[in-house]
């Protein structure tokens, strides 16, 4: 019986799904950052590729 009570007053368990769930939200927060910036990154590259491909024409 008092390991059942210790086990339902132990919280180590509640703390550690607090910080995954803290982890997801920071990777999904990055993930959806970079799909952002990758458009803007992709379209500076080809404005440089222009700029130095019409430099040599």
């Amino acid at each position: 019986m008092n390991s059942l009570k210790r086990l339902l007053i132990d919280e180590r368990g509640d703390v550690i799904i607090e910080y995954g769930l803290i982890v997801a939200l920071i990777t999904i927060a990055v993930i959806g950052a970079m799909g952002l910036l990758a458009g803007n990154v992709d379209n500076m590259y080809d404005n440089i590729e222009n700029l130095v491909v019409g430099a040599f024409r």
